[in-house]
């Protein structure tokens, strides 16, 4: 999912410009961002995968298969904020989603 904002609303204004209010563990991937978002975040937040969508069956069960740049940026994220690891235990299959 992502959330684009031109500006965003008050009670978002003290967010960050691409973030992932997506909660560890769940089977999806949240994507927020406004106008201030780098040219990459941005690519990055509408890079999706369609492959899924086109050949069921290749095993599509994490939110990788669909943003597969975002959830690179969201795993980043969770290493420098110290959830990596809590990131491997919830997704254990994400080895085959990249680095």
């Amino acid at each position: 999912m992502v959330d684009e904002y031109a500006q965003y609303p008050p009670h978002l204004s003290d967010h960050e410009h691409y973030e992932f209010p997506t909660p560890v563990g769940k089977p999806y991937l949240r994507i927020r961002l406004d106008s201030h978002a780098s040219a990459e975040q941005r690519r990055n937040a509408f890079a999706f995968s369609f492959r899924c969508l086109v050949k069921p069956g290749w095993g599509c069960d994490l939110p990788c298969d669909y943003l597969p740049s975002a959830w690179q940026d969201w795993k980043v994220h969770l290493r420098d904020v110290g959830f990596l690891d809590l990131f491997n235990k919830y997704y254990p299959k994400s080895a085959r989603c990249g680095p």
